[in-house]
């Protein structure tokens, strides 16, 4: 099968949506397929610009192609100019409008196979350019649109698309209600692959990383928007023993974070970690945590954070939020330690339990590791190739 995946996404990147693609395209040519993902040539922070092979970067097998085409990223310009809601959303604008003029000979030369992407403008584009090939177009759904127009786009849009994979039920429920066929949705929660966190124990990652031995740590792994409830975290970890240890962010927020940690002596961040460095930072935690916010719905029923199978790969105790969107994967006491969202206090309560507590710890991680088991990009991609296959047939299109 020949598969070109279309993505609006910088690479290589510090965002999970790019960690994410690159995965998914592995794991798909992995699965059989024929890939080719195509991405907009982007302007990117100086630790990135060095940075051209991103398979190694990403830690993936070459077996895929990739291509950049050409867009207008003025993100960097206007940020600078202290451009920040409207800049913003005029750089996006011309971003955007600048990768799908790129995008469109890309389109009008397509000879069948299939067409994955996560971005609802490019289906449109392909859908007003290649009517012929809708059926052949496959979406995966990450988000769920917030205003009605967004809404009568997506339904107008994947009405006429081969089907859409969502990366959990609750965007499934969403998009049913749509008036999507049951038969047209596939739930394929995001995934991991478990032999990059294997092989380093707790004492050899400190030892690496140079953190004490005797020391409690706590750690977090990924961005600080304000779903990601990392405020939370932070006030549950305030006048604790235990040493709470961010890792991620983009330049600009580490230095905001930095500065405002300046006085909280257990804090620490590290900032910014390659993919193939994160599994040294989980190995050397004590506890890892997931402490996303209830208050909006991409944290409560749409995400399927790529931390969430990091960490159980990582077989540390788990402690995060109870949402139904971790639900999905995560029980308390069986694999994780779950906590009321958005109560430091609660938070605070669970990671003591996970500390104080060995016993209940090394089961919590056992099981974790156990269960993920069931989340490999492989078997996540063989699930999305079946299912193509399937609607491909169903659709009379024969073999892509």
């Amino acid at each position: 099968m020949k598969l070109t995946y279309l993505a609006n996404v910088r690479l290589p990147g510090e965002k999970a949506h790019a960690n994410q693609v690159v995965q998914m395209c592995a794991a798909l040519a992995a699965a059989g397929a024929q890939v080719e993902l195509i991405h907009p040539r982007r302007q990117n922070y100086p630790q990135f610009r060095s940075i051209v092979d991103i398979w190694t970067y990403y830690g993936v097998p070459r077996a895929f192609e990739h291509r950049a085409v050409g867009s207008i990223d003025l993100f960097n310009a206007f940020n600078r100019l202290g451009w920040r809601d409207r800049g913003f959303r005029l750089a996006f604008a011309l971003q955007l409008g600048s990768y799908s003029a790129a995008l469109a000979p890309r389109l009008l030369a397509l000879s069948g196979g299939v067409i994955y992407t996560r971005e609802i403008t490019t289906l449109w584009l392909m859908n007003s350019l290649r009517p012929g090939l809708r059926r052949r177009a496959f979406y995966e759904a990450h988000t769920f649109p917030s205003s009605p127009a967004g809404r009568r786009l997506h339904q107008r849009v994947l009405a006429r698309a081969g089907g859409v994979v969502t990366i959990s039920r609750g965007l499934a429920e969403e998009y049913a209600g749509l008036g999507l066929p049951a038969e047209r949705l596939l739930v394929a929660p995001d995934a991991v692959d478990p032999a990059r966190f294997d092989g380093c124990t707790r004492d050899e990652a400190r030892a690496r990383l140079g953190w004490p031995l005797d020391q409690q740590a706590v750690v977090y792994a990924g961005h600080f928007y304000a779903w990601k409830g990392v405020d939370t975290l932070i006030e549950a970890m305030r006048g604790s023993a235990a040493h709470l240890y961010l890792v991620g962010g983009t330049p600009e927020s580490i230095l905001e974070m930095r500065a405002r940690l300046a006085g909280m002596p257990n804090a620490h961040v590290v900032g910014w970690a390659p993919p193939t460095e994160v599994p040294l930072y989980l190995a050397a935690a004590d506890v890892l945590a997931l402490p996303n916010s209830g208050r909006e719905a991409i944290s409560r029923r749409h995400t399927s954070p790529l931390k969430l199978f990091e960490y159980m790969a990582a077989a540390r105790p788990i402690v995060a939020s109870d949402l139904p969107s971790l639900r999905e994967v995560l029980a308390d006491g069986r694999n994780a330690v779950l906590a009321q969202p958005d109560d430091p206090a609660a938070l605070s309560q669970a990671i003591q339990r996970a500390l104080a507590d060995p016993v209940l710890a090394a089961g919590l991680a056992r099981q974790a590791r156990a269960d993920v088991s069931a989340h490999t990009w492989l078997k996540r991609a063989e699930s999305v190739l079946a299912f193509i296959r399937a609607h491909l047939a169903a659709d009379g299109l024969g073999p892509a």
